[in-house]
């Protein structure tokens, strides 16, 4: 009975290393993908911020401070009724289409972390039981189940990027579609009113 006990504890003893190490591998992967999209907000930020600051200045060089505040309200002021049209027209049609087509990225995500899991889950099992599959030379059938993990993962990752790709394609294509079908509609509605304003 004490027997028992011993063997018991020592084999739950020797699991919780192994379950720290995978916690950590797994807490130095998540934060390294969290570094990696801050630092992709940080460089899609700072470009377009740099650039109206440079433009602004430049502007202020040339024209003079008063006449950017004036020319901003001016074009602002102008611009303020028919942007407002615009907005609250462009955005939801681009909303309900981007919707329409965006397929449920959180679940493709999920199943990585869970495939990920696995295949982490299968090298420790191999690191634990090292001995006893030399011993009793069953290394083809570790490779094979390994590989096998490995194999879907790599099946769902390429999948999830295939369907990112054409994604994206659609939403682009969406954004820019209903954008430029916008700009020509009232391209073409200043034509008419400029050159019916013209001939009177």
């Amino acid at each position: 009975m004490t027997g028992s006990r011993i063997q018991t504890s020592k084999s739950s003893s020797n699991i919780l290393p192994i379950l720290a190490l995978i916690w950590l591998r797994m807490m130095t992967v998540d934060i390294q993908r969290f570094s990696n999209h801050l630092a992709a907000i940080y460089s899609n930020l700072a470009k377009p911020i740099l650039d109206v600051i440079l433009y602004n200045y430049q502007l202020s060089r040339n024209v003079g401070a008063e006449g950017l505040v004036l020319l901003t309200l001016l074009i602002q002021g102008s611009a303020a009724m028919r942007e407002l049209f615009l907005i609250l027209s462009y955005f939801p049609i681009t909303r309900l289409l981007v919707r329409a087509v965006t397929p449920a990225f959180g679940s493709y995500a999920a199943e990585e972390a869970a495939l990920t899991g696995a295949l982490r889950h299968s090298h420790s099992r191999l690191m634990e039981s090292a001995e006893e599959v030399a011993f009793f030379s069953g290394e083809e059938i570790e490779r094979m189940l390994i590989e096998r993990d490995y194999f879907e993962l790599i099946k769902h990752v390429n999948r999830t990027l295939r369907i990112r790709l054409w994604h994206g394609i659609a939403e682009e294509g969406i954004i820019k579609y209903v954008g430029l079908k916008r700009f020509c509609e009232d391209t073409y509605s200043l034509m008419i009113d400029g050159y019916g304003g013209a001939s009177e």
